[in-house]
């Protein structure tokens, strides 16, 4: 039907010095856009018809990462075109996507583009509608990411945050694809990247919303969806399955995202809905910040132990903590220094357990990540109530506890008698035991001082940390 198709996607698809020229790309671009206004108009296609316009998707996706002469792919005009192509269930679902594919590389990197024509027009009403149409998790997955992909103008952020209708539809999608069918598919395939960049979008909007008591009075239902959607990301952070290593790249990645969400939002407010997610869930026996000391722990296995991941994706975490320290509940500040803080005492698991964590995080105290240093040092100043001295006994604390520990397994004569190398023995050498740790306690606090708190320091709000998302939203996209 259209023979030049096959012209131009092989031209495309070897490169063909034929397309390098301007000219020659105008000329290819307008009658690409004729093609395509013309398949537009076609309402029930045959199948040598879908076949052929793939083919012309496909080859316009690749063609368009080049944008030197091919303004007309670039308007407003083709952008109608492809969202009809993708909003007409006569086509076949590969055939859609390949349109919402060219949608992502249209309005890649160009806000000023969106700002004028994606709100005005209603584009981003038409995005959200084929978001609700039934169909593979792949198409889902590319009309949000035209929608993240947008969220580069102010304009989109702001227009998706205030619709009661778009978040309804994100929550709807992230419980059907987090609690739906088998839960090893969320780590894995088109659903873990719907998911992730569900998450990712969640964390741009809740950036742009307004967390007043007016704006909650003026949106109840809105503010009740949020609320919602906030417990189903606690719960992407208690998720743990059987078959699934916690320390799985893809399941760290979507909890690390989710932990953003929380970055971003107030302390107070952070503060009171952790309490209050765990009051509802009052037959569970975990602690009250166990989704965030669970993630906690996980990340510094991932970055200081493992080593899988860089240094700076401890930060959302951290400035999670800190907000909820920085709070002074005494609740959340119980929570934190029974889970944290190191003691003398080396015969239990979890003191050993929390002296080897606590040496991970002190050793942010002096590392070359600015952000990562600054809020190590002030959430764990917060947790010894403001006092270096306290904050150096728990570092010499954390240090003794480890050597003790180390030597236990070095000398079998301290082992008991079912040979357990974790638990000291009561016998007649414990106090020169006792004098051994009072002298390791000694040398430690010689050799180790406070971390010096400086008067000018000034810790900036979660804002700050939003370089990993929100200063340059782009960099987590690509050209399709």
């Amino acid at each position: 039907m259209w023979p030049w198709i096959d012209e131009f996607a092989r031209a495309v698809e070897s490169n063909a010095t034929a397309l390098d020229t301007v000219p020659a790309r105008e000329e290819a671009a307008d009658k690409a856009i004729a093609v395509l206004t013309e398949a537009g108009k076609i309402k029930e296609p045959t199948a040598k018809q879908d076949e052929e316009l793939f083919r012309l998707l496909d080859a316009c996706r690749m063609f368009m990462r080049d944008r030197r002469g091919i303004d007309k792919l670039l308007s407003a005009e083709a952008l109608d075109i492809l969202l009809m192509l993708s909003e007409n269930l006569s086509w076949s679902s590969r055939v859609r996507e390949e349109s919402l594919k060219c949608i992502v590389n249209l309005v890649y990197s160009r806000p000023e583009f969106v700002s004028g024509i994606l709100v005005p027009k209603r584009f981003i009403t038409r995005l959200l509608v084929i978001a609700t149409f039934g169909g593979t998790a792949s198409m889902h997955w590319l009309a949000w990411k035209v929608l993240l992909v947008s969220c580069e103008a102010p304009e989109v952020p702001r227009f998706l945050s205030s619709s009661l209708d778009a978040w309804q539809l994100i929550h709807g999608t992230i419980f059907y694809t987090f609690k739906h069918g088998n839960q090893l598919e969320i780590i894995d395939g088109a659903r873990a990247t719907l998911l992730i960049d569900l998450v990712k979008l969640v964390t741009v909007l809740v950036n742009d919303t307004q967390w007043t008591a007016e704006q909650e009075k003026l949106m109840p239902a809105l503010f009740r969806t949020i609320h919602k959607l906030g417990g189903l990301l606690l719960e992407i952070l208690r998720f743990k399955h059987p078959d699934i290593s916690p320390l799985n790249e893809n399941l760290v990645e979507l909890k690390s995202k989710a932990m953003e969400m929380f970055m971003f939002l107030p302390g107070n407010l952070l503060a009171a809905f952790v309490q209050q997610q765990h009051k509802e869930n009052s037959s569970s026996k975990e602690s009250l910040l166990f989704p965030v000391l669970d993630h906690l722990h996980t990340m510094l296995l991932a970055t200081r132990i493992e080593k899988t991941r860089p240094l700076k994706d401890m930060l959302p975490t951290l400035i999670v903590c800190y907000n909820l320290a920085k709070t002074g509940d005494p609740d959340i500040l119980t929570c934190f220094k029974q889970t944290i803080l190191p003691t003398m005492q080396s015969e239990s698991a979890f003191e050993r357990t929390k002296a080897l964590f606590f040496m991970q995080l002190k050793f942010f105290f002096t590392c070359l990540d600015t952000d990562v240093r600054r809020y190590t040092s002030e959430w764990l100043f917060l947790l010894s109530d403001e006092n270096g001295k306290c904050l150096q006994l728990f570092i010499v604390a954390s240090r003794v506890v480890q050597l003790l520990s180390f030597s236990k397994f070095a000398d079998p004569s301290e082992n008991n008698n079912n040979n357990s190398p974790c638990v000291f023995s009561e016998d007649v050498h414990a106090p020169h035991r006792r004098g051994e740790r009072n002298r390791l306690a000694a040398h430690e606090r010689s050799r180790l001082r406070p971390p010096r708190r400086s008067p000018a320091l000034n810790i900036p709000d979660a804002a700050h940390g939003k370089h990993s998302l929100l200063a340059n939203v782009a960099a987590h996209a690509h050209l399709l």
